[in-house]
């Protein structure tokens, strides 16, 4: 079952009680962080998000509060004897500032960084193994490349009815039946029908947009996602100023899921002038659509 693990709510003046942009994205196989601000890798120890299980990242956009804590992350990993490679996905220009990283601080990574960069102008599948495709979204932003993500599953999981079966069960008889296989005896007597074990979960859909004006053409594309995580940096008495200065609304980030017909919007990226007080911003967000969230740090999404 997916997870996206809430890291960072901020948005660009740090604030004490809110870290910069960062969620972590879960699925069986594949562990993916999005963008990574400054703290981020404290945010993981807090969490629960282990560093040495991470295959991916993907950073939106280079603005600070999207990218600085990455340097700090994989000189982390690079102390604890990662060996695996880590794919990233990122603006062009963060490979300079990479080397540029690595050639001051002296530093020989024991792993290999598997850089890519993102389209600047195109939309296209830009990631695709046997489970999923990653998908970027131009968004409309004071800088450019910047870009959304949208993460589909190809095909269903096989899930285990759990409570079916006896305690202390080999790991190999769940991995069969996850694959779709009758468990069997030496014999060649069945023990465990994989279609009586196992149930097909649902192919889940995310839509991840980053800081970005209101963009209603994003409907179409992130139609029926199982969740929208969308940036509301101001109220919706301050969509002029969130116009002037590229970003969103409470009630701009509800009309997109409505118009797009997902099943539940979570909010973030809050603006600094914002405490904690952020009910009335959730109270906004639903008057337009009402199955929205608060981004919360630390909280678990199962998709």
């Amino acid at each position: 079952m997916p997870t996206l693990k809430i890291l960072g709510t901020g948005s660009s003046t740090p604030t004490l009680n809110r870290s910069p942009s960062a969620i972590s994205v879960v699925f069986p196989h594949k562990q993916i962080l999005v963008d990574c601000g400054e703290n981020t890798q404290i945010q993981m120890l807090k969490y629960g998000v282990k560093a040495s299980k991470l295959d991916m990242i993907l950073i939106s956009h280079l603005h600070p509060d999207h990218y600085l804590g990455i340097f700090s992350l994989i000189n982390s990993m690079n102390s604890n004897q990662r060996t695996k490679t880590l794919e990233l996905f990122a603006p062009a220009d963060l490979l300079d500032l990479l080397r540029l990283n690595l050639k001051v601080s002296q530093t020989e990574l024991n792993y290999y960084i598997d850089f890519k960069a993102l389209p600047d102008e195109n939309e296209e599948i830009f990631y695709e193994d046997d489970w999923i495709t990653i998908e970027n979204m131009q968004m409309q932003h004071r800088i450019k490349p910047c870009n959304g993500f949208l993460i589909q599953e190809k095909q269903n999981r096989r899930n285990i009815y759990e409570q079916k079966l006896p305690p202390n069960t080999p790991p190999q008889t769940y991995i069969d039946l996850k694959n779709g296989l009758d468990v069997k005896d030496e014999q060649g007597n069945i023990l465990y029908e994989f279609e009586k074990y196992t149930y097909l979960s649902k192919k889940v859909k995310i839509a991840l947009c980053a800081d970005t004006r209101y963009l209603p053409h994003l409907a179409e594309k992130i139609k029926d996602a199982d969740i929208l995580y969308h940036e509301t940096t101001f109220e919706d008495a301050l969509a002029e100023k969130a116009e002037k200065t590229f970003h969103s609304t409470t009630k701009q980030a509800g009309m997109l899921a409505k118009n797009g017909q997902v099943k539940k919007l979570v909010i973030s990226h809050f603006s600094s002038r914002y405490s904690n007080h952020l009910d009335f911003l959730l109270e906004e967000t639903k008057t337009i659509f009402e199955n929205s969230f608060l981004a919360i740090e630390g909280e678990e999404i199962c998709l």
